[in-house]
């Protein structure tokens, strides 16, 4: 999968964060140019963002969420990204920026699970099951 564009948070007044008031499509969707992808609001104005490429979207931010100028906010793809997995940007959850399945993130979510020390870039469900069985087993001792 190759990235075709990144699209940063632009500095359009006084203001160094917006909020992310609606977003115009589902990650995955297929994008044209000119495309209006996402609206942001400053204190005194509303910034609608327009597709400046071809491509399958993926949001970096949620409505509601605040962003800073110069922050990615979304990425245009050649290729849909993958169904099973999530980028997971909240490190409170996943320290730095890892992939993960989407069922290891049900799992990690229902079960509180600290993976603070995992060094895999992609997460998966058995990897995650293998670093809480051994987290319990060292609890046990």
């Amino acid at each position: 999968m190759t990235i075709l564009s990144k699209i940063t948070v632009p500095k359009e007044n006084a203001d160094t964060d917006l909020l992310v008031r609606k977003r115009y499509f589902k990650n995955n969707d297929m994008v044209e140019i000119g495309d209006e992808l996402i609206d942001l609001e400053t204190s005194k104005t509303a910034i609608i963002i327009d597709s400046p490429i071809k491509g399958f979207i993926e949001y970096k931010t949620d409505v509601g969420e605040t962003v800073s100028v110069g922050s990615v906010i979304i990425i245009i793809h050649d290729k849909p990204i993958h169904k099973e997995t999530v980028n997971i940007v909240n490190p409170d959850i996943i320290p730095g920026d890892k992939l993960v399945s989407k069922k290891a993130l049900e799992y990690i979510l229902e079960n509180n699970i600290e993976l603070s020390d995992h060094s895999s870039n992609f997460i998966t469900l058995a990897s995650v099951m293998g670093s809480s069985n051994a987290n319990n087993e060292n609890k046990k001792i």
